[in-house]
Parts: structure tokens; C-alpha cells; sequence
């Protein structure tokens, strides 16, 4: 006695081999103009085909364009060289932010005559409104004379080349050495990357920003006050653009980047 499931199968798969033909007309002539043959069987591989070449298609999308950033999991890494430039560039501009806020109120400050002058600071001239503009246009470059500590001492073997994005000094000096705070202030950014290495970067009075790069190691973490003197952090060789024993720093005033040179003896 054969089995029903044969004898369903006996039936299907004559069906799936039956042939249709397929013809397509003029709607008002009534022409042939093209017709095909077709079978169930057919049009079943012709799906499975579509569907696989679609999956394929979607999953080379998928894993070959930036569509897969979308996907959990798939996100750019920290150590991926787009996000860390994006990284770099929004401390950049987060720190300028808070040295222009800082700016801002210090000239409130000025205007309602609330203002302080800092004992690390002297203004020249004798018309204070007269500065004042002038500090605005210049960058207080000329105009203010400020003792810093220098955070090392050493050989200049990259200068201050804003054109080239080079917004700060490169000191060679011996490995281990300790960085110094150049005055007073708090740490605002205490972090790493592949590009800068450890990195820290300091807010003082009066809207002056500074930062350090290439570190073999952080003293500081961010919220932690500082001295003048102050031991931050070690020269090290961290960060893809170090090149040898070196600390690279960089000076801000009320972001605006300034040369170190002029402020600071590395000798």
C-alpha cells in the first residue's frame, strides 16, 4: 500500500512541471507581442533567486557603506581616526567656549566695575578703556606681561605655526621629567587618544587655557585644583604625532591661541 505523503508528492510535482505560456497583446489590435513559458516550478526558482540576490545585495550595503554605522554594534570605535578627530576638534572648540565665557563675564565684570586685577597680571598704559580695546583687537598679546612657570625646560624642536594648525610649542627634554602647572588653575580635561597620547589641558584666571600633550602619564584628574609648580603630569612619548621625549604645549587666552615663546623661557 503506498503512503498518502507519496501519493500527495505524486501529485504536487507534476503541477509544478505543467507549462503555461504567457502572452502579452495589444490592448486595442489585439497583436501578439511577445509571449514566454512558464511553469509553477519556474516561477519558484525565479522568486528564491529575487530573494537571495536581494538579501545578498542589502547585506553588501549594509557591511560596504557607512549604513552599517546605523546598526548597534557597529558604531565607530574610539580608536577609529574619524572619531577621534571629531573627538579632538569638539574639545577644541568646548574649550574655546568656556575661555569665551569666561572672556565675557570678565568684560561684565569690567563694565559695572566689579573687575579685579590679578597679581599675575600687569596692564600698561594709562588709559584703561584705551587697553581694553586694544586687548580686544590685538589678543592682549602686547599688553599684558605675565611671569609663567615654565611646564619644562628644553630644546624648541617645533614652534607656534597657527597656519599650519600647529597651535603650540614642542620642548625636547629627558624621558620621566615632570610637567609643572605654569600658574594656577583647575584641570578641565584629563583624557587619552591615539593621536595626542595623554593629554590634560587647564583652565586659569583670567580666560588662559593650557594643554599638554605626549604624556607617559597623568598626575591629575579633572576637578583637581592646582599651584604654580605643581607636579601634572610625565613627559612620555604617547599619541601617534609624538616624535621622541617630548611634551608639546599649547597657550590659549580667551580662545585665542598664543605663542608660549613669548610668554615663557624653555632654557
Amino acid at each position: 500500500m503506498i503512503p498518502r505523503r507519496h501519493k500527495t508528492e505524486k501529485k504536487i510535482l507534476p503541477k509544478l512541471k505543467d507549462k503555461f505560456r504567457l502572452v502579452i497583446m495589444n490592448d486595442e489590435t489585439y497583436e501578439e507581442v511577445g509571449s514566454y513559458r512558464l511553469s509553477p516550478l519556474n516561477l519558484y526558482l525565479l522568486l528564491c533567486t529575487l530573494i537571495v540576490l536581494g538579501f545578498l545585495l542589502a547585506l553588501s550595503v549594509v557591511a560596504y557603506t557607512p549604513f552599517k554605522r546605523l546598526l548597534p554594534g557597529f558604531g565607530w570605535s574610539p580608536d577609529h581616526p574619524d572619531y577621534l578627530k571629531v573627538t579632538t576638534h569638539v574639545q577644541n572648540l568646548e574649550s574655546q567656549v568656556l575661555a569665551q565665557q569666561l572672556y565675557i563675564d570678565n568684560f561684565k565684570k569690567w563694565l559695572t566695575g566689579e573687575a579685579t586685577q590679578d597679581k599675575t597680571w600687569e596692564y600698561k598704559g594709562d588709559d584703561p578703556t584705551k587697553d581694553f580695546l586694544n586687548q580686544s583687537q590685538n589678543g592682549l598679546r602686547n599688553l599684558i606681561n605675565v611671569y609663567l612657570t615654565p611646564p619644562v625646560k628644553g630644546e624648541i624642536i617645533a614652534e607656534f605655526v597657527p597656519q599650519k594648525k600647529h597651535f603650540g610649542v614642542d620642548i625636547l627634554t629627558q624621558k620621566n621629567t615632570k610637567v609643572l602647572a605654569p600658574l594656577d588653575g583647575k584641570v578641565i580635561k584629563a583624557y587619552y587618544n591615539i593621536i595626542t597620547g595623554n593629554t590634560l589641558m587647564i583652565q586659569h584666571s583670567d580666560g588662559i587655557v593650557t594643554q599638554y600633550q605626549y604624556n607617559s602619564a597623568l598626575l591629575k584628574r579633572v576637578g583637581d585644583e592646582v599651584k604654580a609648580g605643581d607636579a601634572i603630569a610625565i613627559v612620555g612619548q604617547t599619541g601617534t604625532k609624538s616624535d621622541g621625549s617630548n611634551l608639546h604645549f599649547e597657550l590659549w587666552k580667551e580662545g585665542e591661541p598664543l605663542d608660549p615663546l613669548n610668554y615663557i623661557n624653555f632654557k
